[in-house]
């Protein structure tokens, strides 16, 4: 005998399938789009010259062509970049200090 907690989950797994079928074949047509992009640019002879693909905007002619500096100085452990002139000012080891050996 099935009972209705039963029916009720098997439609929800039902639900959820259909779902993940969707997003699964959504996320496919993008890498196929991806791919074809990542192809033509390689190698733009080959193009087919097709008017649906997308093709990146060109840029105006008077901007430079010179790299963004990225406005992030955090690096990836949360740290900012440490200049050499503020290590100069830890010169002395951090930790626990010695006693110095008494001489006799």
């Amino acid at each position: 005998m099935v009972c209705s907690w039963q029916i009720l989950r098997s439609k929800e797994l039902r639900k959820e399938e259909e779902l993940k079928d969707d997003a699964l074949t959504k996320l496919n047509a993008r890498e196929q789009e991806l791919r074809k992009r990542i192809e033509d640019l390689l190698d733009p002879h080959t193009n087919d010259d097709d008017d649906t693909s997308i093709k990146p905007p060109n840029p105006p002619s008077d901007t430079p062509s010179i790299p963004l500096k990225s406005s992030n100085t955090k690096l990836v452990n949360g740290h900012s970049k440490a200049s050499k002139s503020s290590s100069a000012g830890d010169a002395q080891k951090k930790g626990k200090k010695r006693k110095a050996p008494v001489s006799s």
